[in-house]
């Protein structure tokens, strides 16, 4: 069978979720089958090592335009050129118009929650703001025309029953996402060192993934954190990952914690072997989102021994289990009830490493590849 992989992202320098998703399936796609015949669909960029060739692995890489035009004129003509009995689309859309089936990796259907004015008018990056537009237009159509979607929890499958009823039960099948191994790696003090130098880190921090999505819930994270350090006399500070100084300065100032400003600390962008030295050293991290597919970065976090908080919402009781404190994301005392909780009662924190080091060896991106590899050889 030739085999067909849209990964048009993955060479960016800049990866995020669903990038690492993909390069996680076809590295363990390579360990697992060496039978059938893939073809690995990119545009080009300056991470071009994630991904390697093997003798039935094959990197082409198609013309660098924008994202509609590469996906619904390239890649379909790709699929042609190279004989694909099958394309797998991993980014939620497909090309419109392509001459054999499709498998569609569905992570979420967020962008379908909300208005195309919602959209145009929340505070998120232009990019992002087409990307959801792009998305909003073309999903709906790929959904009706793939053979199989691929989603990422239980929670998120019925959220695409919702809003597509007539789909057949069988043709939305659950692959859990997992975690890198690299998590687990020992890093050495010289390593360390450089790398709390680098960001200025303080000896004790929470960690808190953020971006400029209001549903990542940085308004009552923040205001959690403030009535936290209000209650605790200490010198804890929040390393904030994906934001710019102006825009918290703004963000402190609208919910009137200004003085929150000196304890925290702002890191734009990370590689994976910093980040994973900022969950192991932090006292806790905070993935309080209001609306996640999955969430990855939970069992990362689990995988680092560090104590995860996280909602009570969407998908993360569902991936956290019983290894993780849950909070309403929509209450900020709630959040901070959690961190004093954590931070304060030292049993209770060993309890949640225990169970998230146990938890996050439920995710695996072998069994992830070796699912959807089968799924592949019933087309």
């Amino acid at each position: 069978m030739i085999i067909g992989i849209e990964a048009q992202r993955i060479f960016r320098k800049r990866k995020f979720g669903i990038d690492r998703v993909s390069i996680a399936l076809i590295n363990y796609l390579q360990k697992i089958d060496h039978t059938n015949q893939y073809y690995i669909f990119v545009k080009s960029g300056p991470d071009n090592d994630v991904i390697t060739e093997k003798s039935n692995f094959k990197i082409i890489t198609l013309p660098k335009v924008i994202y509609p035009i590469w996906e619904q004129l390239y890649l379909p003509k790709a699929v042609l050129k190279y004989k694909c009995d099958i394309l797998h689309c991993t980014s939620g859309t497909a090309p419109l118009k392509c001459n054999v089936p499709v498998l569609l990796t569905l992570h979420d259907v967020i962008f379908l929650e909300k208005s195309f004015l919602k959209i145009l008018l929340e505070n998120s990056r232009y990019y992002n703001k087409f990307g959801n537009i792009y998305r909003k237009i073309i999903t709906p159509f790929a959904v009706k025309k793939s053979h199989i979607i691929i989603t990422v929890s239980e929670f998120e499958k019925k959220q695409i029953k919702l809003f597509f009823p007539r789909l057949k039960q069988e043709k939305i099948k659950v692959i859990y996402n997992g975690v890198n191994k690299s998590f687990q790696k020992k890093d050495s003090s010289l390593r360390i060192q450089k790398v709390v130098a680098k960001f200025n880190l303080s000896n004790n921090y929470f960690f808190f993934i953020s971006g400029k999505d209001p549903r990542k819930n940085i308004k009552n994270t923040l205001r959690g954190f403030h009535a936290f350090k209000k209650q605790n006399d200490n010198d804890v500070k929040i390393v904030i990952l994906h934001h710019k100084k102006s825009e918290i300065k703004r963000l402190l100032k609208a919910i009137k914690c200004k003085k929150l400003w000196n304890s925290i600390i702002l890191i734009d962008y990370v590689s994976n072997s910093e980040i994973r030295i900022l969950y192991k050293l932090s006292t806790l991290f905070l993935y309080t989102s209001m609306r996640e597919g999955f969430g990855i970065p939970i069992l990362e976090a689990m995988s680092c021994g560090t104590p995860v908080i996280t909602s009570n919402c969407s998908s993360m009781p569902e991936i956290s289990g019983t290894a993780a404190h849950l909070v309403d994301p929509n209450d900020a005392e709630n959040i901070s009830e959690g961190m004093h909780k954590i931070y304060n009662e030292t049993s209770y924190r060993k309890d949640l490493i225990k169970q998230g080091f146990n938890r996050y060896h439920f995710f695996s991106w072998e069994l992830m590849a070796t699912k959807i590899q089968k799924l592949y050889s019933k087309i």
